[in-house]
C-alpha cells in the first residue's frame, strides 16, 4: 500500500512539474522578439534615415528587433548579396526597396518561396514576388508635380525633366506629369535622362553636370523638374551657382533639409512631399502582423502626399 502511495505522489509531482515547465516554455516563447531585416539602398541619406525613424518607432511599439544591412554603393550585385545575407540570418521578414533588376527579383522570389515575407517601401515593382508595398501613389505624385509645372509656367515654356532610370516610381511619376501636360501643348517637356547611365544618375556630381549641360543645350528652358531628391538638390545647386535664381524655376521631390534651405532662399519653388517615416512604420507593423498570423488586408498601402511651396515657408516664418 505504501508503495502505491509513493507511486501516486511521484506521478502527481511529475504532473505538477510538467505543467510548470510548460508554463515556463510558453512564457519564454512569448518573450522572444520577432526579428526583421531592413535593406538600406543608400546609407547616410536623409530620406532613408526618416524611414528608419519610423521603423524604430514601430519596433518599440510592437516589441520587435530590426537589423539593418547598409548598401554603400548601390548595384544589382550588392543588392542581391544583401538579400542573400538577410535570408541566411534567419530573419522573419524583410523590408526593401524595389529595384528593376531581374537578378534582384529572382532573389526576392526565392526568399518569399521559403515563407519569408518581403515588403517593398517607397518603390514598387510590377509583378514582383513581394508580399506588400507601402509608399506613395507615384502616379498621383506625378500629377501633383505636373500641376505645379503648369502653375509656374503659366501653361507654356520649355521644361527639363531629370529622373532615375530603372526605378519604377520614377516612371510612374513621369506618367503622371505627362497626363497633366498633355492638356498644355505649349509646354515642351525635355526628358534628358535617357542620355545617362544609372550609375551617373545616382551620383550628385554627375547630376549637377547633367543640369549644367541641359541648361546650355536648351537656353530657353525656364523650369526644371526633378522627380527625386537627388536631382532636385542638384538642380538647385547649379541654378544658384549660375546666377539663374528667379529665371529658372525648380519643382522637385521631398522636403530634405538641403531642399528646404534652397526653398527659403527662393532657389526651389515647390516640392512634392512624401512620408518616408510612415512608410517605415507601417512596413514594420505589417510584417509583425503577418508573422503573428494575421491576414494581409491590402497588398498596396499608399501614404500621404502633399505639396510644399516656398511661399508656404515664408508665411510660416
Amino acid at each position: 500500500m505504501c508503495r502505491w502511495k509513493r507511486v501516486c505522489v511521484l506521478l502527481m509531482v511529475m504532473a505538477i512539474l510538467s505543467v510548470s515547465w510548460s508554463d515556463v516554455m510558453a512564457k519564454i516563447g512569448t518573450d522572444q522578439k520577432h526579428r526583421f531585416t531592413w535593406i538600406n539602398p543608400v546609407s547616410g541619406e536623409e530620406y532613408w534615415e526618416k524611414a528608419e525613424k519610423g521603423m524604430e518607432k514601430a519596433a518599440e511599439k510592437y516589441g520587435v528587433d530590426i537589423e539593418t544591412i547598409n548598401i554603400e554603393q548601390l548595384s544589382k550585385e550588392r543588392y542581391v548579396y544583401a538579400l542573400e545575407e538577410a535570408k541566411a540570418s534567419k530573419t522573419e521578414g524583410i523590408l526593401a526597396v524595389g529595384w528593376k533588376y531581374d537578378a534582384v527579383e529572382e532573389e526576392i522570389k526565392k526568399i518569399t518561396d521559403e515563407g519569408i515575407p518581403v515588403i517593398y517601401i517607397d518603390t514598387d515593382i510590377e509583378d514582383s514576388s513581394r508580399i506588400c508595398f507601402v509608399g506613395s501613389d507615384n502616379y498621383q505624385a506625378g500629377i501633383l508635380a505636373g500641376k505645379e509645372i503648369v502653375r509656374v509656367t503659366g501653361g507654356k515654356g520649355c521644361v527639363g525633366l531629370l529622373r532615375l532610370s530603372l526605378v519604377e516610381n520614377q516612371e510612374k511619376r513621369l506618367d503622371g506629369i505627362k497626363s497633366v501636360l498633355n492638356d498644355y501643348p505649349d509646354i515642351r517637356l525635355i526628358n534628358v535622362n535617357d542620355e545617362f547611365t544609372e550609375k551617373e544618375s545616382m551620383n550628385k556630381n554627375a547630376s549637377m553636370k547633367r543640369v549644367q549641360n541641359m541648361l546650355e543645350k536648351y537656353p530657353d528652358m525656364t523650369v526644371i523638374i526633378g522627380t527625386n531628391a537627388y536631382e532636385t538638390v542638384a538642380a538647385g545647386t547649379v541654378v544658384e551657382a549660375m546666377g539663374c535664381v528667379g529665371k529658372i524655376q525648380i519643382i522637385g521631390f521631398d522636403d530634405n533639409e538641403e531642399t528646404i534651405d534652397y526653398m527659403k532662399k527662393g532657389v526651389i519653388d515647390a516640392v512634392v512631399v512624401q512620408q518616408p517615416e510612415m512608410m517605415g512604420y507601417y512596413g514594420v507593423k505589417i510584417l509583425n502582423e503577418m508573422v503573428e498570423g494575421q491576414e494581409l488586408e491590402d497588398s498596396e498601402i499608399y501614404t500621404q502626399l502633399s505639396v510644399l511651396r516656398a511661399e508656404d515657408l515664408k508665411m510660416a516664418e
